[in-house]
């Protein structure tokens, strides 16, 4: 069985929630994770068996052979990191909200029509 490949951004709380479930699904496979702080990204890839760890989001990118992204980060940061995915061709799925502002969040719907490039909305609650 050939497993969807995905990497985690934000290695937090909700991301740990996010590696938990994972281990339920066997279609999934968390390739990579990547959190500004490189010590709690090394953490979590030792806790969940993650194969590579990034400290910076372009690299993570460029370097990983990915499907997806999950994006854990802070709100402000959804924008922009979903942009970059965007244009790597990657779809997203993100915590909620999608963006902090609405033309953003037309502008991402818009490009993900164009592109055909998913970008789903995590609402655990």
């Amino acid at each position: 069985m050939q497993k969807t490949r995905f990497a985690i951004v934000g290695c937090g709380d909700v991301a740990n929630e996010m590696g938990r479930v994972n281990r339920f699904i066997r279609r999934l496979e968390i390739a990579a994770c990547m959190d500004i702080d490189i010590n709690r990204a090394e953490k979590f890839a030792k806790k969940f068996k993650v194969r590579e760890t990034y400290s910076d989001y372009d690299a993570l990118l460029e370097n990983s052979q990915l499907d997806f992204v999950y994006l854990s980060v802070p709100h402000y940061l959804h924008y922009p990191l979903i942009q970059k995915a965007l244009e790597k061709g990657l779809d997203v799925l993100c915590e909620k909200p999608v963006t902090i502002d609405l033309e953003d969040a037309f502008d991402l719907c818009r490009r993900s029509q164009q592109s055909g490039i998913k970008i789903g909305v995590n609402y655990q609650y």
